[in-house]
């Protein structure tokens, strides 16, 4: 018998030896809860407010005894001529984003107003305005309209009496002014002076309100 195909045959076998047996493995599937991240657009409305139109034009806020164009009694609003498009009746339009910015700097020289006119007399008892951090007044005064003569209900010359009336929230300076139920057919806002004398005074909104007792 022949050597070599004895050779072979050893050199197979060997060769298989070393193939390792090839096992399934098991594979588990299971669910996995994931976080999935899109975008949402939205808008933010007020709870309490519902707009409504006026004679000035654009989209106001009114309700039962909101005084800003209320639905059922107009409104007109003028200031102390400011032109472009920081025009008067931003200051009522239910847009926090837009403003009525006055014609002059507040350097206490003269007075700056804007005023806000309704169809027929109302009574009110609380005024509010929204200005910004650099823009807002340091010498104000508020008054109504009544009988054809103007009568103050609030104001302030110096920090400590603007303490009275003054909030701020992040860069928002609000300032809330409370008085006696009056019966007003209009309100006037006159600034004298602002936070930074190189700049006029802004008014992003302008609230006039029946808050009742």
């Amino acid at each position: 018998m022949s050597r070599m195909p004895a050779i072979a045959l050893f050199g197979v076998i060997s060769l298989m030896s070393l193939v390792a047996p090839v096992l399934a493995g098991e594979f588990v599937v299971m669910a996995e809860p994931k976080t999935d991240f899109k975008a949402v657009f939205g808008r933010v409305e007020s709870r309490d407010l519902v707009q409504a139109r006026a004679r000035i034009g654009g989209t106001i806020a009114g309700s039962a005894n909101l005084i800003r164009g209320n639905s059922g009694h107009g409104v007109a609003i003028y200031d102390a001529a400011t032109a472009g498009t920081r025009i008067s009746g931003n200051a009522i339009d239910g847009n926090a984003r837009t403003y009525w910015e006055a014609a002059k700097k507040g350097l206490g020289s003269s007075d700056e107003w804007i005023m806000v006119e309704f169809a027929k007399a109302q009574t009110i008892n609380y005024v509010k305005t929204m200005s910004d951090v650099g823009y807002y007044p340091m010498e104000m005064t508020v008054e109504v309209e009544q009988d054809g003569r103007w009568v103050a209900v609030g104001s302030f010359k110096s920090t400590s009496e603007q303490k009275t009336y003054m909030s701020r929230s992040g860069s928002n300076i609000v300032f809330e002014f409370k008085f006696t139920p009056v019966v007003a057919g209009k309100i006037r806002l006159s600034v004298k002076r602002v936070s930074t004398p190189t700049r006029a005074v802004r008014f992003y909104e302008v609230l006039a309100v029946n808050k009742g007792n």
